[in-house]
C-alpha cells in the first residue's frame, strides 16, 4: 500500500512517470495506486518523490 501525505504532495506525476508497472494515477490531485493488489511494493515511488510525500 503506498501512502500519501498530502501536504507533501506537489502533483509533479514523477511516481507515475516511474511507476515500472504502470499502477499508479491522479486523483483529485493526490497520487493513488489503480490497484493496491498489483503494487510490487519496488519503492521507487518512495525513493525519487522530490517532496518525501510518499510511503510504500
Amino acid at each position: 500500500m503506498v501512502k500519501v501525505t498530502k501536504e507533501y504532495c506537489k502533483q509533479c506525476n514523477l511516481c507515475i512517470k516511474l511507476c515500472p508497472f504502470n499502477n499508479m494515477e491522479m486523483k483529485d490531485n493526490i497520487p493513488v495506486l489503480k490497484d493496491p493488489e498489483k503494487c510490487k511494493k519496488c519503492k521507487i515511488c518512495e525513493k525519487y518523490c522530490p517532496e518525501w510525500g510518499l510511503e510504500v
